[in-house]
C-alpha cells in the first residue's frame, strides 16, 4: 500500500521518536509512557496529540451486581409473603436476606472496578488504558500528567 493513501492514525507500537531525549515516566505491564508518547495495547500515541484525556469507571464486580439482584428478589418475595410468615419464617427470611445484603456490601468494598483512560486523538475518541488495579492506574495517570507537563501542556 502506498504511504500517501494511508489514513492518519497512531504510530506503530515499536516507534520510538527519539530514544536519547525521551524520559520514561512509566514502563510496566505493556504500558509505556515517555515524555513524547503513550504506548499501550500495541498502539503508540504522541502525548502532544492527545486531547481531553479523561477517566471513566467500569461497573462493579459481578458479585455486587448478582448479589444486588438476589437481595431485591428476596425483598419482593418477603413482601409478597408478609401475611403468611410466622416467627420461624421471619427468622429464616431475615437470615437469607442478610446473606444477600452482606454479599452486596462485600462486593462493593472489593471494588474490582475497571479504570478506563480515554482521549481524543485526531478526530476519534480512543481507548488508551484499561486497568483493574487502582494503584497501577493512579501511577499511569501520574505518568501521563508528568509527560504532558514536560511538554508544557
Amino acid at each position: 500500500m502506498n504511504d500517501t493513501h494511508r489514513h492518519p492514525g497512531p504510530l506503530e507500537a515499536d516507534h520510538n521518536p527519539s530514544p536519547d531525549r525521551d524520559r520514561i515516566h512509566y514502563d510496566q505491564g505493556g504500558v509505556r509512557i515517555t515524555s513524547r508518547a503513550l504506548t499501550a495495547h500495541g498502539r503508540c500515541y504522541p502525548i502532544a496529540e492527545l486531547r481531553q484525556i479523561r477517566t471513566m469507571r467500569g461497573p462493579y464486580s459481578d458479585l455486587t451486581i448478582n448479589a444486588s439482584f438476589v437481595a431485591v428478589t428476596i425483598m419482593i418475595v418477603i413482601a409478597r409473603l408478609w401475611d403468611y410468615l410466622d416467627t420461624d419464617g421471619w427468622v429464616g427470611a431475615v437470615a437469607v436476606l442478610a446473606v444477600a445484603v452482606g454479599l452486596v456490601i462485600i462486593g462493593g468494598r472489593v471494588r474490582r472496578r475497571l479504570h478506563i483512560m480515554v482521549a481524543e486523538f485526531q478526530t476519534l475518541t480512543v481507548l488508551l488504558v484499561l486497568e483493574e488495579d487502582r494503584e497501577r492506574y493512579a501511577q499511569i495517570w501520574r505518568a501521563v500528567t508528568q509527560a504532558r507537563d514536560s511538554l508544557g501542556m
